[in-house]
């Protein structure tokens, strides 16, 4: 692992533009200052330790002057390709291109495409040569990650997902997916790889699954979501390329075993893992599975760039690329690749690792001339980390007819375990969804029902069910609350709201009391044979007759009449020997007005000796007449 940077030796060809063109520059293993240099500089390439940037001619004096390291670099010629080459054994024959500069183990070249091609040895990633575009747009402003500490205890339900990571699934889909002769972009064998995907993610109805066709000439990207609870519009990625080639042609095998359908497994059995969970998630989480990783990131870096200019709200996006090769002198741990990541991200996953994944090791440092598709996400600005197999000690096999399950996939034990860290990362970044916390703005309310009440607290944007009293109601989400009217009450006194998400249930109090009328009210009290008008408007009210004198004797009847404007009159209640009958709890009666619809079921209840109609919708021009006779 380099954590500083290395200038063994510096050849510089053609015309050095001094702080108008390309540059080197050195941020040794200090990513913030990476992320300084990617802010500021115009990066183009994050090649570990250093990157290529175009910065302007008075920014780069001032980083000169603070003693900033620097080295000035040719352009490329019209026509070139601009490239980085890993040098040491086995190392390509550099005398068809320029080298524009030699920094350690790594060289910076220019030439024909057809020259840089040839470089590849079987592709652009970990094989040791990396084409880098130095005319488009540079790196976006990086992002930080918007997450707070772990809490120090361990999340059960985080700890019962990574529980669920089967190793027999894992090695199952290696070996359909390397089985196949090929996995080229733009060979046949690759739209047998995308059905495989395609069937395999068919088995979990939770998800939503569609593939995305990028160029006409490569096969799609396939993306599987399953969308978050609480916070749907943020969204937690977890991906890998499932291409595959060789160098020796276009025809020959390419099983890629360990690059990359260990990977795809990964991301095959996560979504396995999340999609038939019980505890679901906040955020939305995006599954994906990249074609022509291996021709240039094209895949991933077509989505990222869409996924950009939608807006899209991408939290993080971890990448899983080559986990289930180790070396018999390396030891077991995961290897988090700092180009192109972002250093809190990093720090997070490390902390979620040690915390849920604890006999994983743990390391990180730079990759020469290698890189996967988290750059495409961090080069448009999205929080991103690679986590690998080994960063010195990757499988010699890949891009070779030897990319096999045991030969190259040899421990998957380490990629259970990689696996496993993926699948703790994920839902420590998702957030599992808690029930709601519930508190009222109406705490109380007349038994008769009809009290508007709002509930406010947290994780109530994924409410399914409100119930009051056991009682299910009508609820609309309003803003960051739950708004909903509470039914009649079967009886007074304390009671419970209940507010459901898909985690459970919340609660807070609520008590139904007697009801006061807040507006409608006989002015005086009737005797026997006296009746009171009351013009009713066009709001919601109660009426209330009090029967507090005058009372009928034990043998007489007390008849409350209501004429409704447009109505019959109707007897709601018999007072006799001065008590209410029935006496226990509240009664409703119902109203039927057939010539007025909207009073069609109204329900009438009573309390004590106290008659309260909700007089709800009814016109302006009615009228409500109250008898005793």
């Amino acid at each position: 692992m380099r954590t500083t940077l290395r200038l063994l030796s510096t050849l510089l060809l053609g015309t050095t533009l001094a702080g108008q063109g390309l540059a080197v520059l050195g941020y040794g293993d200090d990513l913030h200052l990476r992320d300084r240099l990617v802010a500021e500089a115009r990066v183009h390439a994050d090649l570990g330790g250093r990157v290529v940037a175009r910065p302007d001619a008075a920014w780069l004096a001032t980083w000169r002057a603070a003693g900033g390291t620097s080295l000035d670099l040719a352009e490329p010629a019209a026509g070139e390709v601009f490239a980085a080459v890993v040098l040491g054994p086995g190392a390509p024959d550099l005398r068809t291109v320029r080298v524009l500069c030699i920094q350690g183990d790594l060289a910076l070249v220019a030439g024909a495409a057809e020259a840089v091609a040839a470089l590849r040895r079987g592709g652009v990633v970990h094989g040791g040569v990396e084409v880098i575009d130095v005319r488009g747009a540079p790196y976006a402003a990086p992002a930080r990650l918007a997450m707070g500490a772990l809490p120090a205890a361990p999340d059960p339900r985080i700890q019962a997902l990574v529980g669920q990571v089967q190793k027999s699934e894992l090695v199952r889909h290696v070996q359909a997916l390397s089985a196949l002769h090929t996995r080229r972009t733009n060979r046949p064998e690759n739209a047998q790889a995308v059905q495989y995907l395609l069937t395999e993610l068919a088995r979990y109805p939770r998800l939503t699954v569609k593939t995305e066709t990028f160029n006409a000439s490569y096969g799609p990207n396939v993306i599987a979501e399953l969308k978050g609870h609480d916070q749907p519009n943020d969204i937690v990625m977890v991906g890998a390329h499932f291409d595959s080639l060789v160098g020796a042609g276009t025809t020959a095998a390419a099983p890629g075993a360990d690059d990359n359908a260990s990977g795809s497994a990964t991301v095959l059995e996560l979504a396995r893992i999340f999609a038939t969970s019980a505890a679901p998630m906040q955020k939305t989480l995006r599954f994906a599975w990249w074609n022509a990783e291996e021709l240039g990131l094209i895949g991933s870096n077509a989505y990222a760039t869409a996924a950009k200019t939608r807006g899209d709200r991408i939290v993080a996006y971890l990448n899983t690329d080559m986990n289930a090769y180790r070396d018999p002198s390396d030891t077991v741990d995961v290897d988090f690749v700092t180009n192109d990541s972002t250093a809190t991200l990093i720090a997070f996953l490390t902390q979620t690792i040690q915390t849920y994944v604890p006999t994983l090791g743990i390391k990180s440092g730079p990759l020469s001339a290698g890189t996967s598709d988290h750059r495409s996400f961090f080069r448009n600005g999205f929080p991103a980390a690679f986590l690998f197999e080994d960063l010195d000690r990757y499988s010699p096999y890949i891009h070779t007819a030897n990319d096999t399950y045991g030969t190259s996939a040899n421990d998957m034990d380490l990629a259970t375990l990689i696996s496993q860290s993926v699948a703790a990362g994920a839902a420590a970044l998702a957030l599992p969804l808690e029930a709601p916390q519930v508190v009222l703005d109406v705490s109380s309310g007349p038994a008769v029902g009809g009290t508007q009440v709002t509930a406010t607290g947290s994780f109530l944007a994924s409410t399914t069910e409100v119930r009051v009293a056991g009682l299910s109601v009508p609820f609309t989400l309003q803003g960051a609350g739950v708004v909903f009217t509470t039914p009649v009450a079967t009886s007074l006194g304390a009671t419970t709201v209940e507010v459901r998400n898909p985690a459970g249930p919340g609660t807070a109090p609520f008590t139904y009391v007697k009801t006061v009328p807040p507006a409608l009210r006989l002015a005086t009290t009737l005797a026997r044979g006296q009746s009171h008008p009351l013009a009713i408007g066009g709001e919601p009210g109660w009426m209330e007759a009090l029967l507090v004198s005058h009372l009928p004797g034990s043998t007489d009847l007390g008849i409350i009449v209501l004429d409704i404007g447009g109505g019959s009159p109707a007897a709601l209640v018999v007072v006799q020997g001065g008590a209410l009958h029935p006496v226990a709890g509240t009664v409703g009666f119902g109203l039927p007005v057939p010539n007025d619809p909207t009073l069609v079921g109204l329900t009438f209840h009573f309390q004590a000796v106290t008659v309260e109609p909700a007089l709800a919708g009814i016109g302006k021009t009615n009228a409500v007449g109250a008898t005793v006779q």
